[in-house]
């Protein structure tokens, strides 16, 4: 009777096991009922943790790093008089011209009090400002006051981005909201920035006409833009033309280390967008797919956009546009010992409500942690590139993009939803595999020893 029970004792065991450990074995996401639920929610600790995502490596690399955030006074200036006065006053009133101009001079120098008295002083990015204090920002890493600064233009222009006896970048990553308007010294600041190592965040259409700042008047004045070359007695009309340096003073230097220049006459207020084709080749764009889909900035409608003039280095994140003549994309670029990461289009406009802007200027950040070693992946082509977004179109469920390495994710591996289990259904089944074994070699010991053996 003994060997008959200890028999059956096995025989129960081994069902239970192989009945019980199939269902720990289904991966999480495969499971019906509260299991499956609850991978759809924000995992704890997590920046969004989307679709199950683990992204709380966000947060705690964007702790350890030191950002700086510029806050663009040199060009909400010129826009807080957009119509009375300033530049853009002068441009309106003069457009056509083909002579040289001696009147209304004194719009092109204004006052930088006009500049920091509109939205704040951040003008159009005052949607920048709105995110840096938002529970997002504070949530994914990004305090004020700790790991974050906010420097102005004219710190910048000073030399606030480097210790000023060493010369060595104090910090590992700097955000560039819309800064159309810079002058020469602050060009140049970014520029060595990312020469040396830094990451250059750009969320819109930047480094695009240089102005003279004078700390005893208090004035900005400007030197190029928009077709006027400003002499000090006059202004003459010289048009911008990619083959014209003098007349555009950055734009061949912006194509060498920036990778992009904003759209002219080809795209200039063109497009209307109904959202980005991600390219998961890119780093930051498997990252961006895993947690928003394969489409992405859907709110971006139109404003002003950059278009990509340096395929050496860069690298596709997502595709706004790709025409005969523009390639329109959030991308990064290598240059020296540090990168551009830039959204390519007006990104103020959405920063302050569309997570997935959110989410790229995040990245973006977080790829200063690892310098060039954050983007191993394939380059992608302008002719590799075909899915384009404009005015009635309906967005792609992929882009094209070139083939490659298996693309290293960024932060945690996430779980897959149809593949094989998961490693928490593998500690469940090893787990219980132990019990069973622990007490079949009971059994088998009662069986030999008999009762208190």
């Amino acid at each position: 009777m003994e060997g008959k029970r200890g028999h059956r004792g096995l025989i129960a065991l081994f069902l239970l096991f192989t009945l019980v450990s199939p269902a720990f074995a289904i991966p999480i996401g495969a499971r019906p009922g509260a299991l499956q639920a609850a991978t759809t929610t924000s995992t704890q600790g997590t920046c969004f943790g989307n679709n199950g995502v683990n992204d709380s490596f966000i947060p705690s690399v964007v702790r350890s790093l030191r950002v700086a955030v510029v806050q663009p006074i040199f060009t909400s200036t010129p826009y807080s008089q957009y119509q009375s006065g300033s530049f853009y006053a002068f441009y309106a009133k003069y457009t056509g011209y083909t002579s040289n101009i001696t009147t209304d001079l004194n719009w092109l120098s204004t006052s930088v009090s006009s500049g920091t008295n509109f939205m704040g002083g951040w003008g159009l990015s005052a949607g920048m400002n709105t995110f840096l204090y938002s529970p997002t920002a504070v949530n994914c890493g990004l305090v004020v006051g700790k790991n974050v600064q906010v420097v102005t233009d004219w710190n910048v222009s000073q030399g606030a981005l480097f210790d000023p006896l060493s010369q060595v970048a104090k910090y590992d990553a700097v955000v560039v909201p819309f800064s159309e308007y810079i002058t020469a010294q602050e060009y140049v600041a970014y520029v060595n920035f990312v020469a040396g190592g830094g990451t250059l965040v750009m969320m819109g259409h930047s480094l695009e006409y240089p102005v003279t700042y004078d700390p005893a008047t208090n004035k900005e004045t400007l030197v190029y833009a928009h077709g006027f070359a400003f002499h000090g007695t006059y202004a003459s009309p010289i048009p911008c033309a990619s083959n014209n340096y003098n007349a555009c003073p950055w734009y061949k230097n912006n194509t060498n280390w920036a990778g992009s220049n904003t759209c002219q006459t080809s795209c200039f207020h063109t497009y209307k967008f109904n959202g980005s084709v991600v390219n998961t080749g890119s780093g930051i764009g498997k990252a961006m797919s895993n947690e928003f889909g394969n489409v992405v900035f859907k709110s971006y409608k139109s404003h002003e956009e950059n278009t990509i003039t340096n395929m050496t280095g860069t690298s596709v994140v997502s595709v706004f546009a790709n025409d005969t003549k523009n390639l329109i994309a959030a991308y990064t670029h290598q240059y020296k010992k540090g990168a551009v990461v830039c959204l390519c289009v007006f990104g103020d406009d959405i920063i302050a409500s569309d997570p997935s802007a959110q989410y790229f200027l995040l990245l973006g950040i977080v790829s200063a942690k690892n310098g060039l070693a954050f983007f191993p992946h394939p380059i992608v082509t302008a002719t590799t590139v075909t899915t384009s977004i404009t005015t009635g179109s309906s967005p792609s469920s992929s882009a094209s993009t070139s083939t490659g390495p298996p693309v290293t994710t960024l932060g945690p591996t996430t779980t897959s939803q149809s593949g094989g289990p998961d490693s928490t259904s593998l500690i469940l089944v090893a787990g219980l595999s132990s019990v069973v074994i622990v007490a079949a070699v009971v059994v088998l010991r009662r069986r030999q020893t008999g009762p208190g053996g």
